[in-house]
């Protein structure tokens, strides 16, 4: 603002007069913007905090939207040194007798000793057989001593399906085969079919690591498992659907000995499954509650970010409205949370679990309560995920209403901004009407005073009648 001096007419401080007129037109209206911004901005933030924890409980629903997180089976093997044992979904109840008689192995093959590691064997091709597969591989002169033919074995292992290394005792280096897969159908044998030396068949150069003059130090063999009495043989020591949905994993035999396996449902799976989404439920219910509370006058607890705000109001009833809607399990099935024993607070709307009816329908309906969740369209993870996303999604309905409040803010500023221009030229016409006022008065009494110094030089009128 400009500066101006007192009026010499009037003795008015009219730049302090000026100023206190401009702060009373502007006070109360930029404090009214001030408090229209922050009320705003409070909103904002409150959007914000309730985006996430609809994301933290979305995620949680992510859990829940497919039956088979609350159709678990649990494999327990009565002897985990001999099998081990896992389930999928469609494995059934029940108890099994399972003995293993022999394990699944590789083939393995020894040549005779050689005197180091860097002895030469010489050129020409190998060739490996496994069953009616053949394999060849050349041995130049870079590889022809035991390290750079062992070199080459495994150079083409993922091929073949044999690899090989040396093994150094006092008696010398020796090269050994191993197929990579167990079972008899992974059977090899070699055979030198291009030997430097010109013979393929003697027990020199390459021809010295011809099966005819290798060891079997382990025959390849399947692994058989006898199940309720029934023979089981893989090539593997993994024994896949021998029962149905039952996948073993051999470990050690145990003959004439066999171990009980017990297939249950998994309960405890289902259990936390469904803890897990009542507690992500219950704390997004309190962050609403904390949102929309209302405080009374004199309460130390002010009122929430959100009290009656539209938006929060409709997600609060779509919420409920899906949290107790019936979903079509099959005849007789358990068809909303509260029949399984979940049901909600009258008062703060947050979700209790009554474990001994949760238990009981677990025991009887388990498949039916994966279904009441994730049943397709109608599932209440499905259809509370369907109603998240509506808010969550670019342009949904919470990035919406933040873009609203955002071109609220926008039209605050701008209403600061005109008052500014117009305190501006307020300040220009004041200044100009009050040094004009102040010209006048500075005329007046100019004129006073003259008016006043004639007077005085008048003789006295009764001064005559004396």
């Amino acid at each position: 603002m400009a500066v101006t001096t007192s009026g010499l007419g009037s003795g008015i401080d009219i730049r302090q007069l000026v100023d206190d007129m401009l702060a009373a037109e502007g006070k109360s209206k930029a404090a009214k913007f001030n408090s229209d911004e922050a009320k705003v901005l409070s909103k904002i933030t409150a959007y914000g905090t309730l985006r996430g924890v609809l994301s933290d409980f979305q995620s949680t629903l992510a859990n829940l939207k497919s039956p088979s997180k609350f159709q678990g089976r649990i494999a327990i093997s009565a002897d985990e040194s001999k099998y081990t044992a896992t389930a999928s979904a469609v494995a059934a109840k029940g108890s099994y007798s399972v003995e293993v008689t022999q394990l699944a192995k590789n083939h393995k093959l020894s040549s005779a000793a050689f005197s180091n590691p860097d002895e030469i064997l010489g050129t020409g091709s190998l060739k490996f057989k496994i069953g009616s597969v053949e394999h060849t591989f050349s041995i130049t002169s870079a590889d022809q001593t035991l390290k750079g033919v062992v070199k080459r074995i495994n150079e083409t292992s993922t091929t073949t399906g044999i690899s090989a290394t040396i093994v150094t005792s006092d008696t010398g280096s020796k090269i050994m085969f191993s197929s990579n897969e167990t079972g008899e159908n992974k059977i090899f044998t070699v055979s030198a079919v291009s030997d430097g030396d010109g013979n393929n068949t003697d027990n020199a150069g390459l021809s010295r690591l011809s099966s005819d003059y290798l060891d079997i130090t382990q025959a390849g063999s399947d692994s058989t498992v006898i199940i309720d009495g029934s023979i089981i043989t893989s090539s593997s020591n993994t024994v896949e659907n021998a029962i149905d949905g039952v996948t073993l994993t051999l470990k050690e035999t145990n003959i004439a000995d066999p171990k009980l396996l017990t297939v249950n449902l998994d309960k405890n799976s289902a259990i936390n499954s469904i803890q897990s989404f009542v507690n992500s439920y219950n704390k997004m219910i309190e962050t609403i509650n904390d949102l929309k509370k209302s405080g009374t006058e004199g309460s130390l607890s002010a009122s929430g970010d959100l009290v009656g705000d539209a938006t929060l109001r409709n997600l609060e009833i779509q919420i409920r409205r899906e949290i107790s809607s019936a979903v079509s399990t099959g005849a007789g099935g358990v068809s909303t949370l509260a029949e399984m024993g979940i049901t909600s607070d009258r008062y703060t709307g947050k979700l209790m679990i009554d474990n001994s009816k949760l238990t009981s329908v677990l025991d009887t309906q388990f498949d039916n309560v994966g279904t009441l969740f994730a049943k397709s369209e109608t599932g209440v993870a499905i259809k509370l995920n369907a109603l998240f996303d509506n808010y969550l999604k670019s342009s949904g309905i919470l990035e919406s209403r933040t873009t609203g409040l955002n071109s609220t803010i926008a039209g605050i500023d701008e209403k600061r901004e005109r008052l500014e221009l117009h305190l501006q030229n307020l300040e220009k016409r004041l200044l100009s009407q009050f040094i004009a006022m102040d010209s006048i008065v500075a005329n007046l009494k100019s004129t006073s005073d003259f008016l006043s110094q004639q007077l005085s030089s008048l003789p006295d009128p009764l001064a005559y009648k004396k």
